[in-house]
């Protein structure tokens, strides 16, 4: 078979393009000289085969690389034409496919494919996939609905949908710390986010003892698993994920940890070094990563896992936020409950979870420490609620 040019660019550089023969006899080592052990390959070979692998893996990213410049600098051109060549036809097969799935699903989606670029700043040793860049970083508040809601699909009636919203926004809201504000409606939540109202009818059904709550919840269930892949998100669907792990205990921990995900891909924690905030958007930010950040401690305390959301430094003076001039009465509550999970997850790191273990006297002041920490938690935070 004949070599590759890198193979003969080798063997020139010996001196001699003739291919080696074999001209040295290899001893086995003591363990093996019993079995009968051919030699069929020189060191030499060797290297070729590894310049003949290396020449076509360089070959086979050229054109890849040749193929997505092609993609994305034009659509008119199809990959295929541009090169030729099976490698090349099968990708652009494969790209059309993935094209029209992703056309599909909506124009949100439709331009992603045109995005991916190589980084071939990425070493060899780095995790999969990160050759090649991000499609896509979205940290702002979009709006959209995820699909049809209950009354369209005709699960619920129109009144029924606002009775639940009634209920929620009066009786359960609060002691959440209002993820709602006073001017969500339903008209608003139907043209802004399906999951979230749904999350409110599964939640009210659920408290409420209505019987439109299984099927509430199955299609609440349905939506966050369409939500789980998504690229874009939005802060209701943060909403909705915290409001579903509050009240629905089953499925709370998935909730929860779904929640702490999409706040992180939706870069919420960035604007805790900046309080007191100065502009609103800021500042909602802060507030719906508060909320997170109470709802991913109370749930792992309810499933004895480790909490997912850091002690950053800033949340070691949650008040501060207190000090913005978008702040209101509402936030006392919130920062109240930062500060109280802040020490438990003091207690956490120094105890853990294991509630069956023997207690070590010798650890006697790091437990006083902190029951003097929820003591002075608790005369504190109870004057200025009161007041």
């Amino acid at each position: 078979m004949p070599r590759s040019s890198a193979a003969v660019t080798l063997r020139e550089s010996f001196g001699d393009r003739k291919p080696p023969d074999i001209s040295r006899k290899i001893t086995a080592c003591v363990a093996c000289r019993k079995l009968s052990c051919t030699v069929n390959k020189s060191i030499q070979m060797l290297l070729e085969s590894d310049v003949d692998w290396k020449e076509s893996m360089e070959n086979r990213i050229g054109q890849l690389e040749r193929a997505l410049f092609s993609r994305t600098s034009s659509d008119s051109h199809p990959i295929g034409h541009a090169h030729s060549g099976p490698q090349i036809a099968s990708i652009a097969n494969d790209t059309k496919i993935l094209d029209q799935s992703l056309a599909s699903q909506g124009p949100e989606h439709s331009h992603r494919a045109h995005e991916a670029a190589l980084n071939l700043s990425c070493g060899p040793g780095a995790f999969p996939s990160s050759s090649l860049n991000t499609f896509l970083v979205n940290d702002q508040d979009i709006s959209y609905s995820t699909g049809p809601d209950l009354v369209t699909r005709g699960l619920i009636s129109q009144h029924t949908l606002e009775k639940h919203f009634k209920f929620y926004h009066k009786c359960l809201n609060p002691y959440i710390y209002h993820p709602l504000t006073n001017v969500d409606t339903v008209a608003i939540l139907l043209k802004r986010s399906s999951l979230l109202l749904t999350a409110i009818c599964a939640t009210a059904a659920f408290c409420a003892g209505s019987d439109d709550y299984e099927a509430c919840l199955e299609i609440f269930i349905n939506e966050v698993s369409a939500t789980t892949f998504l690229q874009v998100h939005s802060f209701d669907d943060v909403r909705a994920l915290c409001i579903g792990a509050f009240w629905l205990g089953k499925e709370s921990s998935a909730l929860s940890a779904l929640a702490v995900r999409i706040a992180g891909e939706l870069n919420l924690h960035r604007c805790l070094t900046k309080m007191p905030h100065l502009e609103k958007s800021c500042y909602d930010r802060t507030r719906l990563y508060l909320l997170v950040y109470i709802c991913d401690h109370q749930m792992s305390l309810s499933h004895g896992r480790p909490p997912m959301t850091r002690e950053i430094r800033m949340l070691k003076e949650p008040r501060t936020l207190l000090d913005s001039k978008f702040s209101t009465s509402l936030d006392l509550q919130l920062i109240s409950q930062v500060e109280l999970w802040s020490i438990s997850s003091q207690v956490f790191d120094s105890f853990g979870a294991a509630t069956d273990t023997t207690f070590i006297s010798t650890r006697l002041s790091e437990l006083e420490y902190l029951s003097d920490a929820y003591e002075h938690w608790r005369q504190e935070w109870t004057a200025m609620l009161e007041t």
